[in-house]
């Protein structure tokens, strides 16, 4: 189902309706225009709707199998109808498209013996594919066209000279694919945790001396891409930010000297240079960056939704907590949300539930039905809550969090040994130090008898070591630390006196 809702919500994007074998489209009163009316309509979310929306019942089909099947296949056909318009789309994603199309007719030409008109297309297609550095497609066609000028204009010249770029541009690809390899080698252990890896330094230093060479010889966009990535992650995992942003930037003005417009390139790597931002608390610098991210991204689509997190972190950071309930709202009822994978979404359930605990110490509404329930937020985090040394730690915060607003003192001492070992065991680390001097603060509270007072003097020295551990200094991810340490303390103490303090709560910042 999950494919078939990604292909429908395409096709309605470009304001198109499933076409039969002749390019007619369906209209309602068909079953194939009723469930594509469903799916866009978000009045289906698994087969089991499907079936009782078009036949009534909720058991095995023949019948709705059949449908499914040829539902699917008349979107695929209708993606022959899609138009690129020109003010969403760059005109190098133009050129994708186009290019691959006019391929399309080679073959199909050439599969009916139409040799020359297909040689024709083809010699046109390799200027436009070389001009937007589609390395693969340019091997194919001059493949294709060596053995148009061997055997059917018997033309030295031109075959040595196409067999001279087709050479070229395998070594080419043969740079890319190994940037390709080592990048998702690199990237794959990453996934699903957000704890510190030893090595990762060490791996990508080594992965970027091997693509060096080809990087210096080829201004490849591919090679480029994977390349600078990995260059990069050699200093976030070093958490030498500094130095992170300087390779950002040289990737931008690399990618923007190219002839044509390299969105997707430029949003990665002004995504990546708010990430160190963030890291260096250079937030106003975080601001623009974001700003400039934000105008290579199109609504709705995986990397928008990855800006939003990071720019959700940026907004924690910064105490704007009201611009963080707006934007988690807004994300979780965009109708895209439901197409991201699991462990996306859980990340999302993680900071809705950490403004769930600010909105009660700096007085933001919450509407009706986005209420929380801790037990419901553990029981839909199992991927993170599985990652010991990454987010699992901001999980074990916030149930932290919501044990001591809602003055749960017996809980907290019966669960501060088993929390006590967590530390030790999993955080007691250079990269997450600050985790574990403020879990050790928080355990505190519980110890303490929710003395206030008491709780200050006890967590004095934590916050000292916190004050020498500052962001940007050690190598724990911004993603784990969701709101300032220093700044969640103070949200602590708030709740624990009901509101008053000397201090300033974060918002007034």
């Amino acid at each position: 189902m999950q494919d078939i809702k990604d292909l429908a919500f395409l096709i309605k994007e470009h304001n198109l309706r499933p076409v039969n074998a002749a390019g007619i489209p369906f209209d309602g009163h068909s079953k194939i225009g009723a469930f594509f009316d469903l799916v866009v309509g978000g009045k289906i979310e698994t087969d089991e709707d499907a079936k009782r929306k078009l036949y009534g019942i909720g058991e095995e089909s023949a019948k709705y199998r059949k449908l499914k099947s040829d539902f699917r296949n008349r979107l695929l056909n209708t993606l022959f109808h899609l138009n690129n318009p020109a003010e969403e789309y760059s005109d190098y994603q133009r050129a994708y498209y186009d290019c691959h199309k006019q391929w399309t007719f080679v073959k199909i030409l050439a599969g009916h013996n139409s040799f020359r008109a297909a040689q024709y297309v083809a010699v046109r297609l390799l200027k436009q594919a070389i001009q937007f550095e589609f390395t693969n497609l340019v091997m194919e066609v001059t493949s294709f066209l060596r053995i148009q000028f061997a055997l059917h204009e018997a033309t030295d010249k031109k075959y040595n000279e196409t067999n001279r770029v087709f050479k070229r541009y395998r070594e080419i690809y043969d740079a890319e694919c190994l940037a390709e390899e080592r990048y998702t080698l690199l990237v794959a252990k990453h996934i699903n945790s957000r704890a510190p890896q030893s090595n990762s330094a060490a791996v990508a230093a080594e992965y970027y001396r091997e693509l060096n060479g080809g990087m210096e010889q080829y201004d490849s966009y591919r090679l480029h891409l994977y390349g600078r990535l990995i260059h990069f992650f050699k200093y976030l995992f070093e958490s030498d930010f500094t130095t992170a942003v300087q390779v950002c930037d040289d990737a931008i003005r690399f990618f923007q000297s190219k002839s044509f417009e390299t969105r997707v390139p430029l949003q990665i790597f002004y995504y990546q240079k708010l990430i160190c931002n963030i890291q260096l608390r250079q937030f106003e610098q975080g601001h623009d960056t974001a700003q400039m991210c934000r105008l290579y991204l199109k609504e709705g689509t995986f990397n928008w939704f990855k800006y939003r997190e990071l720019y959700l972190r940026l907004l924690f950071h910064t105490g704007k907590y009201a611009l963080v309930l707006e934007l988690i709202l807004d994300t979780l009822r965009h109708p895209r949300f439901q197409f991201l994978p699991e462990n996306v979404k859980e990340v999302w359930r993680i900071y809705e539930a950490y403004i769930h605990f600010v909105s009660v110490q700096v007085n933001l509404e919450i509407p009706r039905g986005h209420q929380f329930k801790l037990g419901k937020f553990i029981n839909e985090t199992p991927i993170y809550s599985r990652d010991k040394a990454g987010l699992n730690v901001a999980i074990l915060i916030i149930r932290m969090l919501f044990m001591i607003l809602e003055k749960k003192q017996a809980r907290l001492v019966d669960e501060a040994e088993s929390i006590e070992q967590y530390c030790y065991n999993y955080v007691n680390v250079p990269q997450t130090k600050r985790s574990f001097y403020f879990l050790k603060m928080l355990l505190q509270v519980s110890k303490c008898g929710f003395a206030l007072p008491v709780i200050d003097k006890k967590v004095q020295g934590h916050l000292n070591e916190l004050a020498a551990l500052r962001v940007g200094v050690v190598g724990q991810t911004n993603e784990i630390e969701i709101i300032l340490y220093e700044d969640l303390w103070e949200l602590v103490r708030l709740s624990m006196q009901g509101g008053e303090t000397n201090a300033q709560a974060p918002e007034s910042k």
